[in-house]
Order: structure tokens, then C-alpha cells, then sequence
């Protein structure tokens, strides 16, 4: 009887001295875009990923620690950065003792001027004069009417 309850504390020796394998580890991060340019007042989203020792990925976006070497130019807040001024940044995302940057200029909004000639069969024309910017922030619309003669 002593035998089989030595055997059987041999065995349960044996069990728990088998460990589980190691939780992965955090192995890179991966950010997407790596360069971005943004319009002055534009915002833009930037994902982070970790790389863990088993090969999974995981978005940790939200939990980086976010950094911008121009807050006057560029500010960035869990991964969505916003243009505030013009000119260049570098964006700093640190998450588990690994980090990543990301260069980031913004640029002046770029203006689009147009203007839209509609004419009628009695030779009237009415012509827009229309201005925007890149952002989609329509800036004015002028508009007015003339009378051409077309021979």
C-alpha cells in the first residue's frame, strides 16, 4: 500500500512540475500609415498593432501612449491626428517598452477656384464663381448674372 501511495505522490510530483508554456510576448509594433501628410484642420487616423511571439497581432490603438514633437503643428490623440498648424511633426506611439514614429506633415489647405457658365436659349448666361478648400470647408459661393451675344 505504501508503494502505491509513493507512486501515486511520484506522479503528482511529476504533474505539477510541468509548467504551461510562457504567455507571448510583445514582440514589434506595426503602424499604419507610416508617413501621413494632413491638411491644416483635417484629422486622420493612424492604427497600431502589436506583433506577439506566437505571431497573433493585436490593435492596441487605443491603448499607445501618443506623442508629437510639434503639438503646434500636429496633435494626436489614440491614434487620430489633427493638423493645427503647418509645417512638420514626428509622432511617437509607445506601447509595452516598444515604440514607433511617424513623420507627419501638415500642409496648407489647397484652394480650388472654379466657376460654372450655364446658358439658356435666349443667349443668357449665369455664371458662379465658386471657391473651396481641399478640407471640403466650402469658404463662399458669388454668383451673378450677364447677358453674351453669340454669333
Amino acid at each position: 500500500m505504501k508503494r502505491i501511495l509513493s507512486l501515486g505522490g511520484l506522479l503528482l510530483l511529476a504533474a505539477a512540475c510541468q509548467h504551461s508554456p510562457a504567455a507571448p510576448t510583445s514582440v514589434a509594433l506595426l503602424v499604419t500609415p507610416d508617413t501621413l501628410t494632413v491638411a491644416r484642420n483635417a484629422t486622420s487616423p493612424i492604427t497600431v498593432q502589436v506583433q506577439r511571439s506566437n505571431g497573433t497581432l493585436e490593435d492596441v490603438t487605443a491603448a499607445g501612449v501618443w506623442t508629437s514633437s510639434a503639438p503646434a503643428v500636429v496633435t494626436v490623440t489614440a491614434g487620430m491626428i489633427k493638423a493645427v498648424g503647418v509645417g512638420t511633426a514626428t509622432v511617437t506611439v509607445t506601447y509595452n517598452g516598444l515604440t514607433r514614429t511617424v513623420d507627419v506633415v501638415a500642409r496648407r489647405n489647397t484652394r480650388w477656384l472654379g466657376s460654372i457658365v450655364v446658358g439658356d436659349l435666349n443667349e443668357q448666361y449665369s455664371i458662379s464663381r465658386v471657391e473651396s478648400y481641399l478640407d471640403s470647408r466650402m469658404v463662399y459661393a458669388q454668383s451673378f448674372s450677364g447677358v453674351r451675344t453669340v454669333f
